[in-house]
């Protein structure tokens, strides 16, 4: 192990490294806050993915899967699993309920599509926010319930 020398102004000291590192950058100010934060607090980082697998369809993965959470949860949330992953597909007629409560539950997730259909044969009444529902709509509720769950779990998020 062999000092570097660190000039800082009008100061030199030496830096003992035991072996060279390369860290990793970050990609945006919430990230170097949400790492610095986690590992202050000893929490673990989880990422959500999105993924556009279609037009009217994305791919939301959650890496790693989060510890002590039962995969029967996973699964009945409507997740796949698979490896250290879990994904769950989004269309425009995916509503996450309660998504902005701090409580998040992944049981919330639901789809609005039957709905709309019953609504469009004349069978039920259709808030008229339902009408204006849209994929992107759909994301940002289902990943703000991600989030609010993923917290209340005790784990630090970020968006990869």
């Amino acid at each position: 192990m062999s000092p570097r020398e660190i000039h800082s102004g009008e100061r030199s000291f030496a830096v003992a490294s035991p072996r060279p590192t390369r860290p990793v950058p970050p990609q945006d100010a919430y990230d170097v806050h949400a790492r610095a934060q986690a590992a202050l607090l000893g929490k673990k980082t989880i990422t959500i993915y999105v993924r556009k697998d279609s037009p009217k369809e994305r791919t939301i993965s959650l890496n790693p899967i989060p510890e002590g959470v039962d995969p029967l949860t996973l699964l009945n949330a409507g997740f796949a699993l698979d490896g250290n992953s879990a994904t769950f597909p989004v269309d425009q007629y995916t509503f996450a309920y309660d998504a902005d409560e701090e409580n998040g539950d992944i049981t919330a997730i639901r789809s609005l599509a039957g709905e709309v259909e019953d609504a469009e044969r004349g069978n039920l009444y259709l808030e008229p926010w339902k009408k204006t529902w849209t994929l992107t709509k759909a994301v940002h509720s289902v990943e703000t319930l991600l989030v609010n769950w993923l917290h209340k779990l005790g784990y630090e998020v970020k968006f990869g």
